[in-house]
């Protein structure tokens, strides 16, 4: 091909059609314009690294040397990666632990504010919020302290006994004068004495109905358990005279023994008391609501069966008691086990088991003042006083006994005649009028009085007490004797303020049960019954005529006065039961949240911010312009700041709790990488452990 025809097809090409040569300047255009782009994109980040360089400049000129040392010292960690063949490492799914993290603030000094409106994601038809006035008033948010304590309850409307410290807060709450010492500890002893009288009326009210309270303390109830108690102590009297003339008791001696084997080991006299144990089947647990006659009915099932006994009730254990039921002499309890176990009653199922002594016998030990020789005399003529009392009700002569059988083996003209005396009348009041002299209490049962007070009551040997603490608590144990004994010789004393110890006086009662039933119909002429509604010419009438022709009312109203006195003056009785330092659960506010509502000021009755699902609680954030040290962090204790703490940090046992709460304590999503706490649930038990059947 020649020149010419080479020169004609060049030309031909470049003057080709109309549409080819436009697309070939689109694309040198877009070239261009590509170029021209990038240009401008690398001289803008050029600009944007020297300006950051000055910026960085400008604040490392701000900060001291030493800080911009530390800052350039430290040195990456040397920890080694962990992958999943040298270790466990873990990746939070916050869609599936249901944490959501907090939003990001700025530096301190620093001041962000939240849009007008939160951005909704896709497919929300969400109204804009209704906007807050400028300057109307804002919701501050405070996290410089800990939180506002609720005002202290009025002590009298709580059901424990409050602490001297929180009842002198509450009286300076209400008083706007501060009352000296000397007029707080009274009002405080005031309180304490109104306390004591509305826990016995609340225990009371609660227990009435319940078969133990009805037996101990009901005066219908108790005759009819004193006589069979009276049948079992004449027996018991019977076998001690017995025992006496034979002269087993001659040389008793209730002193504590130099041998502390010997004063913890069983001694015949102690053995005496049940003396075939292999007689008894033990109840595991008796409801308080079961009567004794139903469980009496049950036993009679099996032949030889002898008597019941039931214990005293146990608070911590609902008030569930102990029995034992006793058979007669050669019966088969390998039978009466097998009849008797399991079986029902009033949908109550009874368990037995086989009575047996498991461990020696711990004799108890009262104080070493109770062996002084004044003392001694003290309490020899006390017991004699209670024997004579005792006997009286039993129509026994056991005094008498004891005082042929201690002029036979002793001269009163003796030194030793005294205290020989006294242990003679304590192992008397002990094995036939179930009464313990040292305790002051008594007991129904054989059994019972064995489980309460097992061996004996020994006097402890010694000088007296060695330092102030000894002394104030021996004078205390005195004091309750004295009183435990005054109530067994003659309660009269004591009914006589019984008002005072939360009873009711039976004369006032009285009274006042005839002045409601006597109705004025004519003043000072005609009067009316109102239990009956005859017609009288005079008030004494009334009161005659109700007491002769109504007098089932007035002997069920002295029997329910009677009743709560009873409860009242027993120094033995029972009180509800308050947990420990019950005040310390009121020292905090009923509500208190680690993040006060509404913390957004900026808007009122707008959805939450698209970082919290709507399902979240009204705790959003921190609002605009909260300092950057107040600012709470979702997850994580705002109340340790490691800043602080780097390297002086107080030892435990120094460190005081702060009233702020976690998160986690408020049902507050919290960060799942926090430390999970560990329990050992292989880890041997603390402490006695108790076997419930």
């Amino acid at each position: 091909m020649n020149s010419k025809q080479r020169r004609n097809i060049d030309h031909s090409e470049e003057e080709g059609p109309p549409h080819h040569n436009r697309d070939r300047f689109k694309r040198d255009r877009r070239t261009s314009r590509e170029g021209r782009d990038r240009e401008r994109d690398r001289e803008r980040d050029r600009d944007h690294e020297r300006d950051s360089y000055i910026d960085r400049r400008k604040r490392d000129s701000s900060v001291n040397s030493e800080d911009r040392d530390r800052r350039y010292k430290r040195r990456r960690s040397l920890s080694p990666r962990r992958t999943a063949e040298n270790g466990d490492h873990y990746i939070p799914n916050y869609e599936k632990d249901g944490y959501v993290p907090g939003p990001r603030y700025g530096r301190p000094g620093e001041m962000r504010f939240p849009p007008p409106y939160p951005v909704m994601p896709m497919g929300f038809n969400v109204p804009p919020p209704q906007m807050m006035p400028p300057g109307g008033p804002l919701l501050p948010m405070d996290w410089s302290g800990p939180p506002n304590r609720e005002p202290p309850k009025d002590p009298t409307e709580l059901d424990f006994l409050v602490t001297f410290k929180y009842f002198v807060d509450y009286i300076i709450t209400q008083n706007k004068v501060h009352p000296d010492d000397d007029e707080l500890h009274k009002l405080y002893t005031k309180y304490k004495e109104e306390f004591g009288l509305r826990q016995l009326r609340t225990f009371f009210e609660a227990h009435r109905n319940e078969e133990w309270f009805l037996e101990k303390y009901h005066p219908v109830h108790m005759s009819k358990r004193g006589e069979e108690t009276n049948l079992l102590k004449k027996q018991l009297h019977a076998k001690f005279i017995s025992d006496l003339k034979a002269g087993k008791f001659d040389n008793i001696c209730h002193e504590e023994s130099d041998n502390k084997e010997e004063t913890k080991a069983d001694g015949p006299e102690t053995k005496s008391e049940i003396e075939d144990e292999g007689n008894r089947l033990f109840i595991k647990s008796v409801p308080p609501t079961i009567q004794r006659e139903k469980i009496v009915n049950m036993c009679k099932m099996v032949e030889g069966f002898k008597y019941l006994a039931l214990s005293e009730p146990n608070p911590s254990k609902k008030f569930h008691r102990l029995g034992w039921i006793v058979f007669e002499e050669g019966t088969n309890m390998d039978s009466a086990f097998d009849q008797l176990n399991e079986q029902k009653v009033d949908d109550f199922i009874f368990y037995l088991a086989r009575h047996k002594q498991t461990g020696p016998i711990r004799n108890r030990i009262a104080p070493e003042i109770t062996n002084h020789s004044d003392r001694i005399s003290k309490d020899k003529q006390r017991l004699e006083e209670i024997i004579k009392k005792l006997d009286k009700d039993l129509s026994t002569n056991g005094f008498r006994k004891l005082k042929e059988r201690l002029g036979h083996i002793s001269n009163e003209k003796k030194p030793e005649f005294i205290q020989k005396s006294l242990d003679m009348y304590l192992e008397y009041a002990r094995r036939v009028h179930l009464f313990c002299y040292y305790c002051g209490s008594d007991s129904d049962s054989i059994e019972e009085f064995a489980r309460k007070c097992p061996g004996r009551h020994l006097r402890k040997k010694g000088d007296g007490p060695k330092n102030q603490k000894e002394k104030q608590a021996q004078a205390q144990w005195l004091k309750t004797l004295e009183h435990k004994i005054d109530i067994k010789l003659d309660p009269s004393p004591t009914l006589a303020k019984v008002h005072k110890l939360g009873g009711k006086n039976l004369d006032s009662e009285r009274d006042n049960f005839l002045d409601i039933n006597t109705i004025e119909m004519d003043p000072g002429v005609k009067f009316r019954c109102a239990i009956c509604g005859k017609l009288f010419k005079g008030q004494e009438y009334v009161r005659k005529h109700i007491g002769l022709k109504h007098a089932d009312k007035v002997k069920n109203l002295e029997n329910e006065v009677n009743f709560l006195n009873n409860y009242v003056i027993d120094p033995h009785h029972l009180l509800p039961t308050t947990p420990p330092n019950p005040t310390a659960s009121l020292n905090t506010a009923p509500n208190v949240s680690p993040i006060p509502p509404n913390p957004f000021t900026v808007l009122a009755n707008g959805p939450p911010p698209p970082f919290l699902p709507f399902n979240f609680p009204a705790i959003l954030g921190a609002a605009a312009g909260t300092p950057h040290d107040q600012i709470p962090r979702i997850g994580f204790d705002p109340r340790i700041d490691p800043r602080d703490n780097r390297n002086h940090r107080s030892p435990p046992e120094k460190r005081r709790p702060s009233p702020r709460a976690r998160p986690s304590e408020f049902n507050m999503t919290s960060d799942p990488r926090q430390v999970k706490s560990y329990i050992d649930l292989d880890a041997p038990a603390e402490g006695d452990i108790e076997i419930k059947y």
